[in-house]
Parts: C-alpha cells; structure tokens; sequence
C-alpha cells in the first residue's frame, strides 16, 4: 500500500512539475521576445520580426499590440516579396490588423496602420476606401 501511496505521489510531484513549467512561462520572458522583435523590425530583419512575433501570438493569443507588431512585419514583408507571396503576406497583414482590434478596440496605432491599409491595398486585397473612413471616424473619437 505505501508503495501504491507513494507512487501516486511521485506522479502528482510529476505532474505539478510539468504544468508548472508550462504555465510559468512568465510575461518577462514575453517581453524580452517582445524587445527582440521590435530590434528585428528596427533593424530591417524582418522575417525574423515575423518569426519572433508570430510565436508571442502563439504564447499570448489575446494581445493585441503582438498582433500589431506582427501585422507590421507581415507587411514589410510583402514590400519586397514576389508578387503572389506579396499578396499572400499583404492579406496576412490585414487579418493580423483587424485582430488587434479585434482584440483592443482602442489600439490606436493598429487602428491608423489598418485604415492606411485600407487605403492603398487594392480591393482585392481587402483595400477600401469606405472602411478606412470608418476607422478614421473611430480615431477622430479616441484622439478627443
């Protein structure tokens, strides 16, 4: 029976050690990621921007401003791709715009990098003058 007992508590010892380690994954080393990616995007890398801010959405689904910093690489991305991996990475950014304001509806930056995409993307690109007039109404409000 103690064998049993204490079989048990060494699985639950084990058990506790693992979630732990999964959950502890603390918002300092998010941060740290975070700075890495803006120095990757500052400094023209921006794939590895993307790489780097495409694992903190992973990590932390629900903030906004990775999602922001992710549609920004995206996009330069797409400045100096090859046409179809142009449009793939220009339809990207949009999506990863829109999912920060999804997420955070007063993201101000997010907001006036979407309505400026909105602005010169084609329609078939998600382009639209219309919606980029929406948002700029939204920006007039929060900037009051």
């Amino acid at each position: 029976m103690n064998n049993i007992a204490a079989n048990w508590n060494s699985i639950l010892l084990t058990l506790t050690l693992a979630f732990y380690s999964i959950f502890s994954h603390s918002q300092t080393d998010n941060d740290s990621l975070l700075s890495q990616g803006t120095e990757y995007y500052e400094a023209k890398e921006y794939k590895l921007a993307k790489e780097t801010f495409e694992k903190l959405t992973e990590l932390e689904p629900e903030n906004s401003n990775y999602y922001h910093w992710l549609g920004k690489s995206y996009g330069r991305i797409a400045e100096n791709a090859p046409w179809l991996t142009a449009m793939s990475m220009a339809k990207k950014t949009r999506k990863s715009f829109e999912k920060a304001i999804e997420l955070d509806s007063a993201n101000i930056p997010a907001l006036a990098d979407l309505k400026q995409y909105y602005l010169d993307a084609p329609g078939f690109l998600g382009g639209s003058k219309k919606k980029a007039e929406e948002i700029d109404k939204i920006l007039q409000k929060l900037s009051k």
